[in-house]
């Protein structure tokens, strides 16, 4: 509830994401047996209010579908040992959001911001990477940063997004 006493109409998964490790993380660091229920708190909120059994919506009563959120609520799944459920999520995102592009005459698989685009996020994809690593699955990791670094410019920055002009392979 708001400062009025209001339920709020609507919640950021994602920054709820961030609060559940946050709290976690410094309540084992601190051993305080009330952050660590704070942490324990929202964990069971998070999975109530905005995991749908197969992804993470983007907020409370807003099922709105990114990328960022599902990588980063996969880490939340396996951190609570949920890891069939992140799994099922990684395929979730394979087949929501995965696109190909193609960049210099060369195929690159990375993953959209959101459903229904058609250009790599290379940040997001990179969020992907870290979520592969963390599941086991290093040959994926290691093609999508390989991938993103396609993207790379000539002084070594990295472009944030592919061309929505880029055709799709």
């Amino acid at each position: 509830v708001d400062a009025d006493g209001n339920a709020f109409s609507w919640i950021s998964t994602e920054h709820n994401l961030d609060a559940y490790f946050f709290l976690h993380e410094l309540g084992r660091l601190s051993g305080d047996a009330g952050t660590t229920a704070a942490a324990d708190a929202l964990e069971a909120a998070i999975l109530a209010n905005l995991w749908t059994g197969s992804h993470f919506n983007q907020g409370f009563q807003d099922d709105l579908v990114m990328l960022d959120v599902q990588a980063l609520g996969g880490l939340f799944l396996l951190a609570t040992g949920r890891r069939a459920q992140a799994e099922g999520l990684r395929t979730f995102i394979e087949d929501t959001l995965s696109v190909d592009v193609n960049v210099g005459g060369q195929n690159v698989h990375g993953y959209a911001p959101y459903r229904d685009d058609n250009f790599i996020w290379t940040e997001g994809t990179m969020m992907v990477a870290l979520f592969d690593r963390r599941l086991g699955d290093f040959t994926s990791a290691d093609a999508l940063e390989q991938g993103v670094k396609k993207f790379q410019d000539a002084i070594g920055g990295l472009g944030y997004a592919s061309s929505r002009s880029q055709t799709t392979a």
